[in-house]
């Protein structure tokens, strides 16, 4: 909100009886809407003026507000959310509760073939009890419309449980899509035809919530229709009855229960973009990438040729067709060239939403920016009114050595 004074004072008067029944017979018909009228109606509006009852000033001004639209304000959002992510401790706390519920959650935890998995399960950090805020706490402390906080969610991969908003774990996430990943290919379901119902009963034993394996679904994946998912299963059912393996099928099947929310498509660049951070974070002292989303320089810089290789025997089988650095246009920096390029770790998602602090780190990084190399952070500024491009040109400026040379970006 902004107040405009005006130079002209204004005399505010209230409308009367003989307006309002004028008000309908405004705009003859035939004559569009905002046209003024002719001059004998005006001139017979004003030889009847005389006859009318005097106009009544109510009120003056000399001013008026005006609402502007503003880009919202989610600093505080990312850090409500990353105080207490969901994890493993948060796992064990529903285990504890597991005789109660029908579940075995000290034979869950104990040794085992689901030992050493658990084991490694136990890096990520995540913050046990009933912790995280309801929409309505949100809405109170971030500055944004009820519609811009749910995108705003929906970005940072928050998980909604028990009515309240909480980030995940991003260590505990990444391990919880591998097994996903296992549990499917075991459960022979194609990447683009996951059932939710018999993946979540099967993560279970593991001690994963129903909820947060739906929820890891629909951050690396989204929603299949019913029709497309029906098909897929019946090419599958009929491979499996060549096979002799029906009734593993069946039993998936009913599990879907028919449901449009039960079918899931993994996201193959989402996937790949999971993997490559695992590869580049593997030399990293404490694992940066569990905390407060994907942390800027987590991980270690490593060749590029032996990051491919690494990434490559990392990536399911399925998606290696998919591979290619363009998918990691937004997530890494590579400086150099040929045999000595090296790559780290710079996810887009990490950077601050505000452009002031955004291009304040981006130009620390690196002082000259190619337009190619720039363009893929500025996704995620928002300025209501104004283009990425032209929010640029306030915090950069432009140059070139002569005029056959790729603009450079500099900080202003």
């Amino acid at each position: 909100m902004k107040l405009v004074e005006t130079t002209n004072l204004q005399l505010l008067v209230r409308p009367t009886q003989q307006d309002e029944q004028e008000k309908p017979s405004a705009t003859p018909p035939g004559r569009p809407r905002g046209m003024s009228q002719g001059l004998q109606t005006q001139w017979n509006s004003f030889r009847t003026a005389e006859e009318s009852a005097p106009v009544v000033v109510s009120a003056t001004s000399t001013s008026h507000i005006e609402l502007v639209e503003v880009a919202p304000r989610l600093a505080p959002l990312r850090q409500l959310l990353w105080q207490h992510p969901y994890g493993l401790q948060d796992e064990q706390v529903a285990e504890e509760a597991g005789p109660a519920a029908g579940e075995d959650g000290d034979g869950q935890e104990g040794g085992g073939d689901d030992g050493p998995q658990r084991k490694r399960r136990r890096t990520g950090a995540g913050g046990g009890g009933a912790r995280g805020y309801t929409f309505e706490e949100l809405l109170e402390v971030v500055q944004a419309s009820p519609e811009q906080l749910l995108a705003a969610l929906a970005a940072e991969g928050a998980l909604l449980l028990r009515g309240r908003w909480r980030a995940v774990d991003r260590t505990y996430l990444g391990e919880l899509l591998e097994h996903l990943l296992l549990a499917a290919e075991q459960e022979g379901m194609p990447l683009t035809g996951l059932r939710e119902a018999p993946l979540a009963a099967s993560l279970r034993g593991d001690g994963y919530h129903p909820a947060v394996v739906a929820h890891c679904l629909g951050v690396y994946g989204s929603r299949v229709l019913e029709e497309q998912g029906d098909k897929e299963q019946g090419d599958k059912e009929q491979g499996d009855k060549e096979q002799g393996d029906t009734g593993r099928q069946a039993a998936s099947t009913s599990g879907a229960g028919g449901s449009v929310a039960g079918v899931w498509a993994l996201d193959a660049t989402k996937v790949c973009i999971h993997f490559a951070h695992k590869v580049l974070s593997s030399g990293s002292n404490g694992g940066g990438s569990g905390g407060l989303g994907l942390a800027l320089g987590s991980g270690r810089s490593m060749g590029l040729q032996e990051f491919l290789a690494l990434w490559g025997r990392a990536v399911p089988e399925a998606l290696q067709p998919q591979l290619g650095l363009d998918l990691l246009r937004a997530e890494t920096l590579v400086e150099g060239t040929g045999s000595e390029a090296r790559i780290s770790s710079f996810p887009s998602a990490a950077l601050p939403s505000d452009p002031a602090q955004r291009f304040s780190l981006l130009f620390t990084v690196r002082p000259r920016w190619a337009w190619t190399d720039l363009e893929p952070f500025l996704a995620g500024i928002k300025v209501p009114g104004q283009s990425a491009e032209a929010v640029l040109l306030r915090f950069a400026r432009a140059s070139q050595a002569t005029p056959d040379s790729p603009l450079m970006y500099t900080a202003r």
